[in-house]
């Protein structure tokens, strides 16, 4: 009787021992192909129009992309560069001229067909992007115009035609750079 316990409990063991050898082995695939974060792995981006409205999963980053340029707004930053003779909250502003910090009442975002608005920084963003609809998943882009726009686990990643960029995540608040410069990983 104790011979075919003993079989049994190492059975028991090789199962476990295969089903742990398997879960490594695609972890492992998972980790060398790449994670939407990975630069080398470029996000799936789509060409829009006219504008795009989107948030993050994390749902305290908001965005209004246009031929004009991008708006992003955060609630919740712990980080933000001062404004000279803004009192109030900032958003991030990419455009032609490059990517800056500004004061939220600077900011006009267009308003969509009789949709209300909602804050985020101090800015306001049409209430539809509160909606899983318009929720970018990390890995993914939006393309407008001369500008797309990253969702990445380590904040929006925004880059004009010139190469300017920045990076809006909570916490280490608002990065920018040029073609140059590397963006956060």
């Amino acid at each position: 009787m104790a011979g075919t316990q003993g079989r049994r409990w190492a059975v028991v063991l090789m199962v476990v021992d295969v089903a742990l050898l398997v879960v490594f082995a695609v972890l492992a695939v998972g980790h060398f192909r790449g994670t939407p974060d990975d630069p080398q792995s470029p996000p799936q981006t789509v060409a829009a129009d006219d504008a795009v409205d989107f948030r993050m999963p994390s749902r305290r980053v908001a965005c209004h992309m246009d031929a004009a340029g991008v708006v992003c707004g955060m609630n919740d930053v712990k980080i933000w560069p001062r404004v000279s003779g803004c009192l109030g909250d900032r958003v991030v502003v990419l455009d032609e001229a490059g990517a800056r910090a500004v004061c939220a009442t600077e900011v006009d975002v267009p308003r969509p067909d009789g949709a209300g608005r909602t804050s985020f920084g101090g800015a306001y963003f049409p209430s539809s992007v509160l909606s899983s609809d318009h929720e970018l998943d990390y890995g993914q882009g939006r393309t407008v115009g001369g500008y797309t726009c990253e969702s990445r686990r380590t904040g929006v990643l925004c880059r004009n035609a010139d190469g300017q960029w920045f990076n809006l995540r909570q916490s280490d608040g608002f990065t920018q750079g040029g073609r140059t410069d590397k963006p956060p990983v």
